[in-house]
């Protein structure tokens, strides 16, 4: 196959971070993300009203920084607005004859001839209005048509289409679906489709990919019953409008300027430090030293605690390892607890009794594990860093019902990230700061 475009390392802003993506001739490529302004980005992008900060955009093996009007047009690459880019004035037709001339395919021919030609090709895909009214005349659904009718008869080769607009049911979404598959397979055209929530769109993809942060992290390329699921367990609308305000348990810490290579517990302290007054009136929790995990009453997790475990230690010496002194003051019946909490972890979590290692670990589990230690401890506040980072994007939904079962049990669950997409399925109260600066609700 042979490749398009592809977006290297895209970074841009808090949307976008090191994001990659290529797209391949006759391909339709669906790309889902929790964030709506992540995936406008993108459309920005081929829409030339958005630069990158880095990285760079590779067409056709030549590499460019940016995208232009002029470059994009030479290689066949366009916006597809669903009918909100046409021009009222001007018939169907009429709109597929300009876009021609200025490609000099049709300066030689007679106008009638042109617009005819036109008209017969909208029909032939199934343009159900008169190619000959104007564009005002004409409904919403036949305008979306016409959008896409349009790229074929440019000869297009790739068309960039964001969903955010295009909210039609049933028969009407079918039929777009059908439009785009038929340009795919008798145009050659390839298309990128952006949604900000689950889609039909998808049964018509080639190949899908999960964005999340701003960073392609998951990509398909069959549509099997379980990546169906994946993508609608996580095809949330960007407001997470759904999610019963009863079950958003959490207290959410953001700040978009946080950089991985940042310490949690310094920038921790430091907000602290900044807003003494927000911070006792708000959150009022004491804080563990800097790299101690806790003070006995809040417990701060970093985002690879899974890594952290002593994989040379057993399942149940990493459970116990915080109780310490506790646990060793039972004295004979150490081995006894220990043998019950590592079984009983075990079966709660869907591990094999002979796995005795950490190393027999998947990383959920070891996530799970790498935070249970500190919860026989019985803590009254943990602090996640990034918790959904940490984990594959499928095994999501399994870590925020272990946390919520945490939070059932009384206790406080605070997550830090730079992107408060998650925390609006999960949180009842987010704070925000600007590098640790300016404490404030969200």
């Amino acid at each position: 196959m042979k490749q398009i475009i592809r977006l290297k390392n895209i970074t841009s802003e808090e949307m976008l971070d090191g994001y990659n993506l290529t797209v391949y001739e006759k391909q339709i490529v669906y790309v889902q993300s929790l964030s709506y302004r992540s995936l406008h980005r993108i459309s920005e992008f081929f829409a030339c009203t958005a630069k990158a900060d880095s990285g760079t955009f590779v067409i056709d093996g030549r590499e460019y920084e940016q995208l232009e009007a002029q470059l994009l047009v030479k290689n066949g690459i366009c916006p597809i607005l669903f009918g909100q880019e046409l021009a009222d004035h001007f018939s169907a037709a009429e709109l597929l004859i300009m876009g021609s001339r200025s490609k000099g395919m049709f300066h030689l021919r007679r106008r009638a001839s042109a617009i005819q030609e036109a008209a017969e090709y909208l029909k032939s895909y199934g343009f159900d209005g008169d190619p000959f009214m104007q564009c005002r005349n004409l409904s919403l659904q036949q305008r979306k048509k016409i959008s896409l009718i349009r790229a074929g008869f440019l000869h297009m080769r790739l068309a960039v289409a964001e969903l955010t607009s295009l909210n039609d049911e049933g028969y009407h979404q079918q039929e777009i679906i059908s439009l785009i598959s038929r340009l795919r397979d008798e145009e050659g055209m390839s298309f990128l489709i952006l949604s900000s929530r689950f889609s039909p769109m998808i049964h018509a993809a080639d190949r899908l990919q999960f964005m999340q942060y701003g960073m392609a992290v998951k990509e398909w390329d069959t549509l099997s019953e379980r990546v169906m699921e994946i993508m609608r367990v996580n095809g949330i609308n960007h407001d997470a409008a759904f999610t019963a305000q009863s079950e958003k348990t959490f207290t959410g810490l953001y700040d978009p300027e946080w950089t991985d290579d940042r310490n949690i517990w310094q920038y921790l302290h430091q907000v602290k430090k900044e807003n003494p007054e927000m911070w006792r009136k708000c959150l009022d929790i004491s804080l563990p030293a800097e790299w101690e995990s806790t003070d006995g009453s809040t417990v701060i997790i970093p985002r690879t605690s899974y890594a952290l475990l002593p994989e040379n230690l057993s399942i149940e010496e990493n459970l116990c390892i915080a109780m310490g002194r506790r646990l060793t003051s039972y004295g004979v019946i150490q081995k006894h607890i220990e043998t019950k909490l590592g079984n009983d972890f075990r079966a709660e979590y869907g591990i094999d009794q002979s796995v005795k290692e950490v190393s027999g670990l998947s990383r959920l589990q070891k996530k799970i594990l790498s935070i249970e230690r500190f919860v026989l401890s019985r803590p009254q506040t943990i602090i996640l860093e990034d918790p959904y980072r940490s984990v594959h994007i499928e095994e999501n939904d399994r870590l925020r019902s272990y946390l919520r079962k945490l939070a059932d049990q009384g206790i406080r669950i605070i997550y830090f990230s730079r992107s408060p997409v998650f925390m609006r399925e999960d949180c009842h109260t987010i704070f925000g700061t600007t590098d640790c600066k300016n404490f404030h609700l969200l």
